[in-house]
């Protein structure tokens, strides 16, 4: 029964550390989809100047 609960604690242990390195990784994804949206709609309008 030790066991279990020391596996249920570690995998507990895993699930905040994951959640926690999630948030910090989203925002930094999230900042570079904008990123890649703006370069994209400048793109856009630099082919439509050069038709």
């Amino acid at each position: 029964l030790t066991r279990f609960e020391k596996t249920n604690e570690m995998l507990s242990n895993f699930n905040s550390l994951s959640s926690t390195r999630y948030q910090d990784i989203e925002a930094q994804f999230r900042k570079h989809i904008n990123l890649m949206n703006a370069s994209k709609k400048d793109l856009e309008q630099i082919f439509k100047r050069i038709r």
